[in-house]
């Protein structure tokens, strides 16, 4: 069969990397022609019509750009419904049998967004990257999902052996605020480094994918890696669900070892290890982080043993290849 990824140029930040790396196994995969979907003029000068805004219904007034597209298979990966512009292009989709659609971010609090973007008949496989959301997308769009978890790119976080991790913690990303402040204490006593994330968000002005691998390098140079889950750091974004997003598997693929506290996900523990990270509770006081902070630098080669034989057990679950591999077994599989 033939296969085109539809893919998007214009996307903007470090949160991309993880997009682009699933875009890049499935040209590996499947070798797919690179098709370029139009940015529409308006759009790009108007954010505020964008899936979920309140101005999102100019959409269907706008002009339909063109864009063809030949191949028996399109795949068109997506960070979140705002990102989905192929409502403005017109009827690209007649002549394609298998219409794959991917989503990372299905979270409750964008419903609108993803009720505006999915309900039609575009795509006819739909997947979110969260196993807990799919009776939840099937009841707001009226349509059937698949669950296919995120992942990280194969050999690109790499396992590193202890004397070449020169980054005692980092932290990238979310942030439970008293938490990092004991860490810092910590590491500032203790004359250790604590490398952690300062971008806000406001400065790129285009995807960089040295970006992506420079946290990768930080990643795979670190002792330990703090992780917390996005219902415990932002309660009102993950709403009722408890994601398991790609910084479990990024970290995890690097045989660091991960510390903070786990999702509430029931798949948690079958999709990555129950084993995998050394729970810390946040909210205790200082004094007595403080201590659970010396335990694990102390005992901290037996805890890097123990992630990367854990890594070298289970890399093969835990990567994009992986993915795709499982995607096209539902191509195989859809009665379309």
């Amino acid at each position: 069969m033939k296969h085109a990824l539809l893919y998007q140029d214009w996307l903007i930040g470090w949160q991309y990397g993880a997009h682009k790396a699933l875009e890049d196994e499935i040209v590996k995969q499947t070798n797919a022609e690179i098709i370029t979907v139009p940015e529409h003029n308006f759009e790009k000068k108007n954010r505020r019509i964008e899936h979920g805004r309140r101005l999102g219904f100019l959409r269907e007034y706008l002009p339909k750009m063109n864009m063809e597209v030949n191949a028996d298979v399109a795949w068109h990966i997506l960070m979140a419904p705002g990102d989905y512009n192929l409502d403005l292009v017109k009827n690209w989709y007649k002549n394609v049998k298998y219409r794959i659609v991917y989503v990372f971010d299905t979270l409750q609090p964008i419903e609108k967004a993803l009720v505006d973007a999915f309900s039609d008949d575009t795509f006819n496989i739909h997947i979110t990257s969260f196993s807990e959301a799919v009776p939840y997308m099937e009841r707001i769009t009226g349509k059937k999902w698949y669950a296919i978890e995120q992942a990280a790119p194969e050999d690109f976080f790499e396992c590193l052996p202890t004397d070449q991790r020169v980054i005692p913690f980092g932290s990238y990303g979310r942030k439970f605020p008293s938490f990092h402040e004991t860490l810092l204490e910590f590491t500032r006593e203790n004359k250790l480094y604590y490398d952690f994330s300062t971008y806000n968000g406001t400065l790129v002005t285009k995807f960089d994918p040295y970006m992506y691998k420079h946290y990768a390098w930080h990643v795979s140079h670190s002792m330990f890696n703090v992780c917390w889950p996005v219902e415990l750091t932002d309660p009102k974004r993950a709403g009722t669900l408890n994601p398991i997003t790609c910084r479990w598997f990024e970290v995890a693929a690097a045989g660091t070892c991960i510390i903070g506290k786990k999702p509430a996900n029931q798949y948690f523990d079958t999709i990555l290890h129950p084993d995998l990270l050394v729970e810390l509770d946040p909210f205790k006081k200082r004094n007595e982080l403080i201590r659970d902070l010396e335990k694990l630098w102390q005992n901290r080669e037996s805890h890097l043993k123990l992630s990367q034989q854990l890594r070298n057990e289970n890399i093969h679950r835990w990567t994009w290849k992986n993915r795709v591999e499982r995607m096209l077994q539902l191509i195989d599989e859809a009665d379309i």
